[in-house]
């Protein structure tokens, strides 16, 4: 924490890549306003609409663009949607 008057903060290493990414990490972190916690807030570079972009420059014509969801049903191996092509319903 930043120190008060005349006393210096002390500073923390940050996170690693690893550590951030690893699913246990994740199991009890409620805390992202904390000030110390700030380190898992991850933003990409030129701000959070890249990583539909990023998605989109990988998956090419896979996305189905103007093609409203109609519907998402889930099993326990497998998933199905239900889509409209532009302008249908």
């Amino acid at each position: 924490m930043p120190g008060a008057a005349n006393e210096l903060g002390v500073h923390y290493r940050p996170l690693s890549l690893q550590s951030l990414l690893d699913a246990n990490f994740w199991e009890a972190i409620l805390d992202e306003e904390e000030f110390d916690m700030q380190a898992t807030m991850l933003q990409p570079v030129g701000g959070m609409d890249r990583i539909p972009y990023a998605f989109a420059s990988k998956l090419g014509e896979t996305i189905h663009y103007n093609s409203p969801v109609s519907e998402i049903r889930t099993s326990a191996d497998s998933v199905a949607v239900t889509y409209g092509g532009a302008g249908q319903d």
